[in-house]
């Protein structure tokens, strides 16, 4: 896992952090949620599942 981590790094990824992937994107709307609800974890993956519900 460390050295899979490592390699995603050396290759310009970060880590989302649970902070970071509940952030509100103001002017954003997806399938199931309105504008100014969702939320980057919703728009990276799918607001079907959610992290903080």
């Amino acid at each position: 896992m460390d050295k899979m981590q490592a390699v995603l790094f050396q290759n310009g990824y970060i880590e989302i952090t649970s902070e970071l992937a509940n952030t509100i994107i103001e002017d954003v709307e997806t399938e199931l949620k309105g504008k100014g609800k969702a939320r980057i974890f919703d728009c990276l993956f799918t607001d079907l599942i959610s992290i903080s519900d």
